[in-house]
């Protein structure tokens, strides 16, 4: 039911974990 909440949630969190790495 919230899987698809907590999927964007996740990828929003990696996209963010990924930009960090970049800088």
């Amino acid at each position: 039911m919230n899987e698809m909440r907590l999927r964007e949630r996740f990828s929003a969190l990696s996209i963010f974990q990924l930009n960090i790495h970049h800088c």
